[in-house]
């Protein structure tokens, strides 16, 4: 959880990966491999997210949600693009995210080694933004 000097907080949550990936790769080898790359994604994601991310305007407003988003890695082990996998039903949240997750994984960047599998797949990740009461 990132906190600021606002008091609001991002909440990063990891989900499973999207069954996109090949029938092999979820041999109990193959899932070891992708729970540890899911596992880097999510904390790349969370460590270059900051309370920056929280749109101002959203965050005045008091407004919250939880949205998703998407990264495709390519078999060649680049990232091909992160995009919005499931909206909170507030665009600017969604827009935060999903630019978010493009800085920190630019399209046609390596992914991290851990995700270099040989073939493409797509991750989920949730992004949650809160308001805490600063005490």
């Amino acid at each position: 959880m990132l906190l600021s000097r606002y008091g609001c907080a991002l909440v990063l949550v990891c989900s499973m990966p999207l069954a996109t990936a090949p029938l092999w790769a979820q041999s109990p080898t193959g899932e070891e491999r992708m729970r540890a790359c899911v596992t880097v994604l999510s904390r790349g994601l969370e460590g270059g997210m900051s309370a920056d991310d929280y749109p101002d305007q959203a965050r005045r407003d008091g407004r919250t949600g939880a949205t998703q988003v998407q990264l495709t890695v390519s078999h060649t082990g680049k990232i091909e693009y992160a995009s919005l996998a499931q909206g909170s039903g507030d665009g600017d949240l969604d827009q935060a995210a999903v630019h978010a997750a493009q800085r920190i994984f630019p399209a046609n960047s390596p992914a991290p080694a851990q995700c270099r599998l040989g073939y493409g797949f797509t991750v989920t990740l949730a992004v949650v933004y809160k308001l805490l009461e600063v005490q």
